[in-house]
């Protein structure tokens, strides 16, 4: 309920923990979460939901369900240790995080565009090859192009599962978010590549820049990567290594949020 995620952490992974319980109101713990996620809108919230969700934790019922239900009786939950009223996702939230999202695609979609057709390097002027890309036979150029047109194009993609959120459907909204979220990931990180690739095919001949390029632009990645991965990735994996990797991530976001002074 108050969004501790690294004490969630170690509950929730813990074999003995039985997360299908109910409370008095019959609400799992995951459903408390998403409940209080607008009344404690914060990173915190977001990471235990996260972490509630790499558990496998269910709800008890679905989002509209307890919509309905919070409608007939808006009493307090009893958490066992405390109260708070539950508030879920109004209509207005919602838009306004789908309306934010937007943003951030056409943004991502009107970059990828434009740097489609400023190719680095520039393009040939001279016959027969007029028009062309000059460096178009460099690897670094090739992997450029790839990585722009797939930003481009799930960027699109993203545009087109946030109309359908429009449409205000709760049900509808969960699942265009599920979409748009992990290809937003794709676009941002594709993009990212792409300048990277551009940058580095242009200063290619001075060697100590390139290769600052690529370290810095492999950092960079790997940051957007650890921030944005928790926002839509459900850890499934059984594997040991696997999970050992998931909890060093998680122990990054957990530092970066100030979540384990909270704890």
């Amino acid at each position: 309920m108050h969004h501790h995620p690294k004490v969630v952490y170690r509950l929730a992974w813990d074999t003995r923990t039985n997360l299908k319980l109910l409370n008095d109101r019959h609400m799992t713990a995951l459903d408390i979460t998403e409940s209080t996620l607008e009344t404690i809108a914060s990173y915190h919230g977001r990471l235990t939901w996260t972490v509630l969700k790499s558990a496998f934790a269910q709800r008890a019922q679905s989002l509209h369900v307890l919509q309905r239900k919070k409608q007939r009786s808006p009493q307090v939950a009893d958490n066992g240790g405390g109260s708070t009223d539950l508030k879920l996702p109004n209509e207005e939230s919602i838009r306004d995080r789908v309306n934010t999202l937007l943003v951030v695609t056409t943004l991502v979609a009107t970059m990828a565009f434009a740097a489609g057709f400023t190719m680095p390097g520039g393009n040939n002027g001279d016959a027969p090859q007029e028009g062309m890309a000059i460096l178009l036979t460099n690897a670094m150029f090739q992997a450029f192009v790839i990585c722009n047109t797939i930003a481009m194009y799930t960027a699109i993609l993203v545009a087109v599962c946030l109309i359908w959120a429009q449409l205000g459907d709760l049900n509808l909204v969960d699942i265009a978010l599920r979409l748009a979220l992990p290809l937003l990931g794709i676009a941002l990180t594709m993009i990212s590549l792409a300048f990277m690739a551009g940058v580095y095919v242009v200063v290619s001949n001075l060697h100590w820049l390139a290769y600052v390029v690529l370290i810095l632009g492999v950092l960079f990645i790997f940051t957007v990567l650890v921030v944005f991965t928790p926002l839509f990735c459900k850890t499934t994996s059984g594997s040991r290594i696997f999970r050992w990797i998931t909890y060093f991530l998680f122990c990054v976001e957990v530092w970066a949020s100030g979540s384990h002074n909270d704890d």
